[in-house]
C-alpha cells in the first residue's frame, strides 16, 4: 500500500532504510541527529559525526557556542537546536569540497522565526557558498555577498518558519556560473533572481566549514536541525528522489 506525503512524494508505508544514503555514489558529508548518542533533553552537542565514514566531524569547544540535542522532534525523532544567534559546529582543519566544486545538499529542519539564519557554509570567509534560511526568503545560496534565491518567498518560508513539521530542502548546483536547481519537500520550485556563483574560497581563503553559523558574518540557523548529507557531483533525479524518500519516511507524517 502506498501512503501519500507532503506533494512529490509517495512511499512505500515502510521504516526508513539509511542504506540508500550509502548506496549512492558521492557521498560526502553525513550529519543525523539520531545517530549522536542519546542524550538527556536540552543537552549541550559539542561534537556531530560525520557518519559518511570521510572524517568531517563538526565540533565546538566553547560552551556558550554549543546547540542543544533535542528529543522527539520531528516524528519522533531528536534534532540539533542552534540559538539563532552565534552556536555553530565547525571543521577548521579540513575542506569538505573544493572550490567551486559541484555539490548536491540535503538538509532536514525547521526555521524557528523569520530571522536570519546559515544551516550550512562550505567555507569559513569570503567568497563563501552557504544555505541560508530566513527573511522571508526560504533557502538561499549565498556566494560572496550575493545570492540566488527562490521565488514564491513568503510561501517557502511560511512553510519553514511557522509550522512544527520537518522541511527536506534539496539543493544540486553545477558549479561556478550555474542556477541551483531547488526542490522543497520532493517538489520542484524555480529559481530565480540574484547571481550565478563565483567559486567558493579554496584552502588559503577559509579553511574549513560550519553547520549553523557563517564564518565570515550574519547570525546562526534559528531552529532544530535534524540531518544534513551532501554528495559531490549533481545528484540525478531518481538518485534525489531515494534520498529525498528515505527522509520523508523518518521525518514527515503522512498525509490525511
Amino acid at each position: 500500500m502506498n501512503v501519500g506525503l507532503l506533494p512529490g512524494f509517495i512511499r512505500l508505508a515502510n521504516a526508513a532504510d539509511d542504506s540508500v544514503v550509502r548506496s549512492i555514489a558521492g557521498l560526502r558529508q553525513w550529519y543525523a541527529a539520531d545517530k549522536l548518542p542519546v542524550m538527556a533533553d536540552g543537552t549541550a552537542v559539542s561534537l556531530w559525526q560525520d557518519s559518511s565514514g570521510n572524517g568531517f566531524d563538526v565540533s565546538q569547544a566553547t560552551s556558550a557556542q554549543q546547540p542543544l540535542y533535542k528529543v522527539n522532534v520531528f516524528k519522533g525523532k531528536p534534532a540539533v537546536q542552534f540559538d539563532g544567534s552565534d552556536d555553530r559546529l565547525e571543521n577548521t582543519a579540513v575542506n569538505a569540497f573544493a572550490s567551486g566544486e559541484a555539490r548536491t545538499v540535503f538538509y532536514v529542519g525547521r526555521q524557528a522565526t523569520t530571522t536570519s539564519g546559515f544551516y550550512i557554509t562550505f567555507k569559513r570567509s569570503a567568497p563563501v557558498w552557504a544555505y541560508q534560511n530566513g527573511d522571508n526568503a526560504g533557502p538561499i545560496l549565498f556566494t560572496d555577498g550575493q545570492n540566488t534565491a527562490s521565488n514564491a518567498r513568503s510561501n517557502i518560508m511560511y512553510l519553514l518558519s511557522l509550522t512544527t513539521a520537518a522541511t527536506i530542502v534539496t539543493i544540486r548546483l553545477a558549479g561556478v556560473g550555474s542556477q541551483p536547481s531547488l526542490r522543497i519537500n520532493g517538489a520542484p520550485v524555480t529559481v530565480t533572481g540574484g547571481s550565478t556563483p563565483a567559486a567558493d574560497a579554496g584552502a588559503t581563503g577559509g579553511q574549513g566549514f560550519s553547520i549553523g553559523w557563517r564564518g565570515d558574518s550574519g547570525s546562526s540557523h534559528n531552529g532544530p536541525i535534524a540531518e544534513i548529507i551532501t554528495y559531490t557531483g549533481v545528484l540525478s533525479d531518481a538518485d534525489s528522489l531515494s534520498v529525498e524518500k528515505y527522509l520523508a519516511a523518518k521525518y514527515l507524517d503522512a498525509a490525511a
